[in-house]
Protein backbone atom coordinates (compact mmCIF):
# COMPACT_ATOMS: atom_id res chain seq x y z
CA UNK A 1 0.00 0.00 0.00
CA UNK A 2 2.60 2.62 0.53
CA UNK A 3 4.77 1.34 -2.04
CA UNK A 4 2.05 2.61 -4.32
CA UNK A 5 1.62 5.61 -2.64
CA UNK A 6 5.32 6.64 -3.06
CA UNK A 7 5.31 5.41 -6.28
CA UNK A 8 2.43 7.80 -7.55
CA UNK A 9 3.48 10.75 -5.38
CA UNK A 10 7.72 10.69 -6.28
CA UNK A 11 6.99 11.00 -9.67
CA UNK A 12 4.90 14.31 -9.21
CA UNK A 13 6.99 15.56 -7.29
CA UNK A 14 9.99 15.37 -9.24
CA UNK A 15 8.53 16.86 -11.71
CA UNK A 16 7.48 20.21 -9.36
CA UNK A 17 10.96 20.38 -8.32
CA UNK A 18 11.90 20.60 -12.09
CA UNK A 19 9.56 23.67 -12.53
CA UNK A 20 11.85 26.25 -13.14
CA UNK A 21 11.04 29.27 -10.87
CA UNK A 22 10.31 32.81 -11.48
CA UNK A 23 13.33 35.32 -11.11
CA UNK A 24 12.66 36.57 -7.78
CA UNK A 25 11.77 40.42 -7.79
CA UNK A 26 13.34 42.86 -5.34
CA UNK A 27 11.58 46.74 -4.78
CA UNK A 28 13.34 49.70 -3.59
CA UNK A 29 11.99 52.98 -2.60
CA UNK A 30 13.73 56.08 -4.18
CA UNK A 31 13.88 59.67 -4.98
CA UNK A 32 15.01 62.14 -7.03
CA UNK A 33 15.91 65.58 -5.94
CA UNK A 34 17.47 68.99 -6.77
CA UNK A 35 20.97 69.90 -5.51
CA UNK A 36 19.10 72.40 -2.88
CA UNK A 37 17.01 69.27 -1.67
CA UNK A 38 13.61 69.91 -3.20
CA UNK A 39 12.35 66.31 -3.99
CA UNK A 40 11.53 66.09 -7.60
CA UNK A 41 10.46 62.71 -7.85
CA UNK A 42 9.54 59.77 -5.61
CA UNK A 43 8.49 56.31 -5.52
CA UNK A 44 9.17 52.42 -5.87
CA UNK A 45 11.38 50.52 -8.25
CA UNK A 46 11.05 46.90 -8.99
CA UNK A 47 13.73 45.32 -10.42
CA UNK A 48 14.58 41.61 -11.69
CA UNK A 49 17.48 39.88 -12.25
CA UNK A 50 18.61 39.47 -15.38
CA UNK A 51 21.75 38.82 -17.38
CA UNK A 52 23.81 39.95 -14.20
CA UNK A 53 22.28 42.70 -14.15
CA UNK A 54 19.39 44.31 -12.14
CA UNK A 55 16.47 45.18 -14.56
CA UNK A 56 13.89 47.95 -13.55
CA UNK A 57 10.69 46.50 -14.53
CA UNK A 58 8.26 48.58 -12.95
CA UNK A 59 8.38 51.96 -11.72
CA UNK A 60 5.97 53.89 -9.41
CA UNK A 61 5.59 57.16 -8.17
CA UNK A 62 4.96 60.54 -8.63
CA UNK A 63 6.42 63.78 -10.48
CA UNK A 64 5.59 65.93 -6.90
CA UNK A 65 5.25 69.17 -8.83
CA UNK A 66 1.67 68.31 -10.02
CA UNK A 67 1.42 64.96 -8.80
CA UNK A 68 1.62 62.76 -11.88
CA UNK A 69 2.19 59.46 -11.95
CA UNK A 70 5.29 57.92 -13.47
CA UNK A 71 5.66 55.13 -15.92
CA UNK A 72 8.34 53.89 -17.19
CA UNK A 73 9.52 53.84 -20.47
CA UNK A 74 11.32 50.88 -22.92
CA UNK A 75 14.55 49.96 -22.84
CA UNK A 76 16.34 52.75 -25.45
CA UNK A 77 13.13 54.92 -25.86
CA UNK A 78 14.96 57.87 -24.49
CA UNK A 79 18.50 58.51 -23.42
CA UNK A 80 19.33 55.67 -24.44
CA UNK A 81 18.47 54.01 -21.51
CA UNK A 82 18.92 50.38 -20.24
CA UNK A 83 16.98 50.45 -17.34
CA UNK A 84 19.34 49.18 -15.27
CA UNK A 85 19.75 49.62 -11.51
CA UNK A 86 22.97 48.33 -9.52
CA UNK A 87 23.26 46.72 -5.95
CA UNK A 88 25.34 49.74 -4.76
CA UNK A 89 26.42 53.49 -5.47
CA UNK A 90 26.31 54.73 -7.91
CA UNK A 91 23.37 52.64 -8.88
CA UNK A 92 22.68 53.96 -12.19
CA UNK A 93 25.31 53.55 -15.17
CA UNK A 94 25.66 56.75 -17.77
CA UNK A 95 22.34 55.36 -19.53
CA UNK A 96 20.19 55.34 -17.12
CA UNK A 97 16.45 54.70 -16.08
CA UNK A 98 13.61 56.77 -18.28
CA UNK A 99 10.66 57.25 -17.16
CA UNK A 100 7.18 59.38 -18.48
CA UNK A 101 5.02 61.71 -16.32
CA UNK A 102 2.17 63.82 -17.93
CA UNK A 103 3.76 62.97 -21.51
CA UNK A 104 6.95 64.49 -20.47
CA UNK A 105 10.19 61.87 -20.70
CA UNK A 106 12.34 62.02 -18.04
CA UNK A 107 15.73 60.17 -18.10
CA UNK A 108 17.94 60.07 -14.65
CA UNK A 109 21.41 58.41 -15.30
CA UNK A 110 25.08 58.54 -13.95
CA UNK A 111 27.84 60.37 -15.12
CA UNK A 112 31.89 59.94 -14.58
CA UNK A 113 33.50 57.33 -13.13
CA UNK A 114 33.68 55.73 -9.50
CA UNK A 115 31.93 58.00 -6.96
CA UNK A 116 33.12 61.08 -8.03
CA UNK A 117 30.67 61.51 -11.10
CA UNK A 118 27.11 62.83 -10.71
CA UNK A 119 23.56 62.17 -11.65
CA UNK A 120 21.88 64.23 -14.69
CA UNK A 121 17.99 64.93 -15.10
CA UNK A 122 16.95 65.07 -18.70
CA UNK A 123 14.08 66.14 -20.00
CA UNK A 124 11.63 66.79 -23.12
CA UNK A 125 9.47 69.09 -21.07
CA UNK A 126 9.77 72.03 -18.26
CA UNK A 127 12.88 71.04 -15.87
CA UNK A 128 16.56 71.77 -17.84
CA UNK A 129 18.03 70.03 -19.71
CA UNK A 130 21.38 67.79 -17.91
CA UNK A 131 19.76 69.29 -14.18
CA UNK A 132 22.30 67.83 -11.73
CA UNK A 133 19.84 65.80 -9.15
CA UNK A 134 20.62 63.76 -6.05
CA UNK A 135 19.24 60.14 -6.57
CA UNK A 136 18.53 57.98 -3.94
CA UNK A 137 17.70 54.55 -3.57
CA UNK A 138 16.95 52.51 -0.43
CA UNK A 139 15.13 49.39 0.92
CA UNK A 140 11.52 49.59 1.29
CA UNK A 141 9.46 47.43 3.63
CA UNK A 142 8.00 44.05 1.45
CA UNK A 143 5.94 41.26 1.80
CA UNK A 144 7.46 37.62 0.74
CA UNK A 145 5.38 35.49 -1.42
CA UNK A 146 5.70 31.85 -1.65
CA UNK A 147 6.93 30.79 -4.83
CA UNK A 148 4.70 29.05 -7.35
CA UNK A 149 6.43 25.79 -6.83
CA UNK A 150 6.49 25.78 -3.29
CA UNK A 151 2.72 26.33 -3.62
CA UNK A 152 2.58 23.68 -5.90
CA UNK A 153 4.64 21.02 -4.07
CA UNK A 154 2.53 21.79 -0.63
CA UNK A 155 -1.09 21.64 -2.74
CA UNK A 156 0.58 17.70 -4.28
CA UNK A 157 1.38 16.80 -0.65
CA UNK A 158 -2.37 17.29 0.72
CA UNK A 159 -3.17 15.03 -2.56
CA UNK A 160 -1.20 12.63 -1.50
CA UNK A 161 -2.95 12.68 2.43
CA UNK A 162 -6.56 12.68 0.80
CA UNK A 163 -5.27 9.75 -1.34
CA UNK A 164 -3.91 7.53 1.62
CA UNK A 165 -6.97 8.49 3.83
CA UNK A 166 -9.35 7.63 1.32
CA UNK A 167 -7.90 4.48 0.38
CA UNK A 168 -8.01 4.05 4.16
CA UNK A 169 -11.70 3.80 4.54
CA UNK A 170 -11.93 2.09 1.57
CA UNK A 171 -10.40 -0.80 2.87
CA UNK A 172 -12.68 -0.46 5.93
CA UNK A 173 -9.81 1.14 8.60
Amino acid sequence: MRRNVLAWCLPIIAAVMLIPTRAKADSYSYDISSITGTVIASGRITVAPANGKNKVTVIQGTILNGGFKIDLLGVNSFGNNDNTLTNSSPYLDSSGISFVANNVNYNVAYQGQGLSGRYILTTGGPIPVGQQVNFYVGPTDTVPTPEPPLVLLLATGFAGLIFVFRRKLQLGG
